[in-house]
């Protein structure tokens, strides 16, 4: 009986937290992150200075968030692959 506001409690609210961040949050999330990749990559054949203002605004948007982490690991990939 002492075990479960110790032990049980914590380790079944960590588990639904989880849960519902991965599924209910981390859905949306990583398609919202696909379709910005998507739009990126289709960007990246035409105007490069676009490109590098939507990169640009990217970063600067929520300093360190999601979208600059996309627009990081974007620019990241696009040079490893040799388009620059």
């Amino acid at each position: 009986q002492p075990l479960v506001p110790i032990m049980i409690a914590p380790i079944t609210g960590s588990l639904f937290i989880a849960g519902l961040f991965i599924f209910v949050i981390g859905a949306p999330i990583a398609s919202l992150m696909d379709g910005l990749t998507a739009l990126l990559t289709s960007m990246s054949t035409g105007n490069v200075v676009l490109l590098g203002i939507v990169l640009g605004g990217m970063a600067g948007f929520d300093m360190g968030g999601p979208f600059n982490k996309v627009a990081f690991l974007f620019s990241v990939g696009m040079i490893a692959s040799g388009q620059t």
